[in-house]
């Protein structure tokens, strides 16, 4: 029989229920603090803590101190420091304890730095490798209905991931309930279970026909996934991520689903496209969020400044 947790544990279990049932957190967000409070456990089990009250801010800075020698990065020490002030503003919310003990602990600073994007030529070179699969399957007589249907399915999701700015989440999750074909858009559940509505090109209505077309009739009800796996369930966030790479690696690029919605809001602000418009279709709630993508533009314009003018 194993060993009864100690107050805690039992009061980082009761958090991660508040964070799914009343915050409505998604379950891969509660995963990553999971991760972050089993160090910080861990840790507190070395030293003999066993209550939340008994945790002081020295014993914070000495865990993310120890966290910094066994190589965690500034993003990863930010984001366990974000997690454990998180913790304990619940534990204080809940008259767990009296005082947080990590309201005077400063921020960790990180490097500024601006999100990876890639070149619209490339991005659609990675949209055609699965078509250009199909062709050279059929110029050999290797296509199969199973090969034709999965390439299809491929070429759909990596339309929909750049032309939607889709996250990884949003498009396995998504169900095919939540495209309506004759207007045009696709319903999605972003971060914190909020829904957007992003409108969809002709070109991504096209492939995602093509490939639905090849389904089975019996897996086209509204809640069936959008993207099947080889099982029939959704595909997941990481078969969409070893899909993504496998495609860029045959075409000797480096690109992950990230990069390819980074590129997606890019390449809407090099169009001329509005900040609060790049904002809606992104579903980010803050402005600031999405100003970052203003920096970039603003970098690609003296690029090219610098390499074309003249004057420069």
């Amino acid at each position: 029989m194993s060993p009864l947790k100690t107050p805690l544990e039992r009061s980082i279990a009761e958090l991660f229920v508040y964070l799914r049932a009343e915050r409505g957190l998604s379950e891969l967000t509660v995963e990553a603090y999971t991760r972050d409070l089993a160090y910080f456990t861990d840790y507190c089990a070395q030293k003999g803590i066993t209550k939340p009250a008994e945790i002081t801010r020295k014993h914070i800075s000495k865990f993310l101190l120890g966290r910094s020698g066994e190589g965690d990065s500034p993003r990863t020490l930010a984001r366990r420091l974000s997690s454990l002030r998180i913790l304990f503003r619940f534990l204080q919310r809940e008259g767990i304890i009296d005082h947080d003990p990590s309201e005077l602990i400063e921020s960790i600073k990180l490097p500024s730095s601006l999100p990876k994007s890639q070149e619209q030529e490339i991005i659609e070179a990675l949209l055609e490798a699965p078509y250009k699969q199909i062709e050279e399957l059929k110029e050999t007589d290797r296509l199969t209905l199973y090969k034709e249907m999965k390439l299809n399915r491929d070429g759909a999701a990596l339309e929909l991931c750049y032309s939607g700015g889709l996250r990884a989440s949003e498009l396995t999750g998504a169900t095919i309930g939540q495209v309506d074909m004759r207007i045009g858009f696709i319903r999605v559940s972003g971060k914190g279970g909020r829904e957007r509505v992003v409108p969809l090109g002709e070109l991504a209505l096209k492939k995602l026909n093509s490939y639905l077309r090849l389904r089975p009739k019996d897996a086209l009800n509204p809640q069936a996934p959008l993207f099947l796996s080889k099982k029939g369930g959704a595909i997941t966030r990481v078969a969409f991520w070893q899909m993504v790479k496998r495609y860029a690696q045959s075409l000797n690029l480096d690109i992950h689903p990230h990069m390819i919605r980074h590129s997606f809001a890019t390449h809407l602000m090099e169009g001329g496209a509005d900040l609060k418009t790049v904002q809606a279709l992104l579903g980010h709630v803050k402005p600031s969020t999405t100003q970052i993508y203003t920096r970039i533009k603003d970098k690609r314009l003296k690029e090219i400044i610098d390499k074309h003018h003249p004057g420069a």
